[in-house]
């Protein structure tokens, strides 16, 4: 059976913007999958949200091992609820075994593997660690998602400067700079799109 509404949500440990969650959503809505995103704050207030809503699943994001332990109650939450929860994002990639109320996990880029799991069904699709191989085959992120959401990310040599959070490569060209995320374990090869200002 098709599941046409997904909720995004992550745990706003140090930023609230991801680029992952805005890139999927861009991807979903291409196969007219219907997207929303909740800033995870308390499991109480997540679960009244889900009792107002109608999605058919929750897919939750981690970065790191904090984060991830931080989501934990609203996982179970949607879990008891019924809801289908699904994890992806850096931290469950790297492969590091763990326990969560998860129904799936994907261990890839889950640009094809989640909205052909959506629309079949098939869970296969997350048991491949797939990358997309063409960037330029991506559409652009799905920052209107975002709408509202402050980017609270500060640059000290240009203060009050509005910044669009868009990294135009395959994984992050900072990884060793920033000492909470578990990208820098990742390959640190970068492929850079080729039509970054046409888009």
């Amino acid at each position: 059976m098709a599941l046409n509404r997904i909720l995004f949500a992550f745990y706003p440990l140090f930023v609230k913007y991801s680029h992952g969650i805005a890139l999927l959503s861009a991807i979903c809505k291409t196969y007219a999958i219907d997207t929303a995103l909740y800033l995870l704050d308390t499991p109480e207030r997540f679960k009244q949200f889900l009792e107002s809503q109608d999605y058919d699943c929750v897919a939750f994001s981690a970065v790191t091992r904090h984060d991830f332990d931080l989501s934990l109650p609203f996982m179970q939450v949607a879990k008891e609820m019924g809801i289908t929860t699904l994890l992806g994002g850096v931290y469950p990639r790297r492969g590091t075994p763990f326990h969560a109320p998860i129904d799936h996990v994907c261990r890839g880029e889950a640009e094809e593997a989640l909205p052909m799991f959506l629309m079949t069904g098939d869970s296969q699709y997350f048991d491949k660690v797939e990358v997309c191989q063409d960037l330029n085959d991506l559409p652009i992120p799905d920052y209107e998602l975002f709408k509202g959401t402050p980017y609270n990310r500060e640059i000290p040599s240009m203060p009050g400067a509005k910044i669009v959070p868009y990294v135009s490569s395959r994984g992050c060209p900072y990884a060793r700079c920033c000492t909470f995320c578990e990208a820098a374990l990742q390959n640190p090869e970068i492929r850079i799109r080729t039509k970054v200002e046409d888009d």
